[in-house]
This record gives structure tokens, sequence and C-alpha cells, in this order.
């Protein structure tokens, strides 16, 4: 279904890191981890993404987010590894 979304596919790089799906950046990690709680991704794969891949360059690219901190946050840096729901534009 998220297929036919505008924001389905990406491919785009982020921080160096490939984004095969996704919104920019990946959105927060709760889209991934929620998506995955009751499905192992490794060895997961179809005509868009290996999806065991797209996990792990959403957490890469959500982590170095953190540690560049371009928007200046307090508590953001290298001992942040990532975001999650709270994720938006108002905190």
């Amino acid at each position: 279904g998220f297929a036919t979304g505008s924001q389905f596919i990406n491919g785009r790089d982020y921080y160096g890191i490939t984004l095969p799906l996704g919104p920019d950046y990946g959105g927060p990690l709760f889209f991934a981890h929620y998506s995955f709680c009751g499905l192992d991704p490794r060895g997961l794969s179809d005509r868009y993404a290996d999806y065991w891949q797209q996990n792990c360059n959403h957490a890469r690219i959500n982590y170095q987010h953190c540690v560049e901190n371009p928007h200046g946050y307090r508590g953001y840096g290298p001992d942040s590894w990532g975001l999650t729901s709270s994720h938006g534009p108002t905190g």
C-alpha cells in the first residue's frame, strides 16, 4: 500500500548514507522499528529495497543527524543513538 505514496522511493544520500525508501532523512526511527516488531527484516527484500539495509541505513542517518546536530538542539550529540516517535518540528 505504501508503494504508491509520493515519499515511498527515496534513493538520496544523507550524511553519506543512502536511504532507499521513505521520507527525507528517514523520519522517526519508530516508523522502522515498530514495523519490524514481529518481522525480522534480515534477508527480506523486494524490487524496492533490502529491508535490513533500509533499517540499518535509517538508524545510521538518524544517529549521524544527532551527532551533526544541524539545528543546535540541547542533548543531541554522539551519545544520542537516534530519535524516535517524539521527532517533530516542535520537539
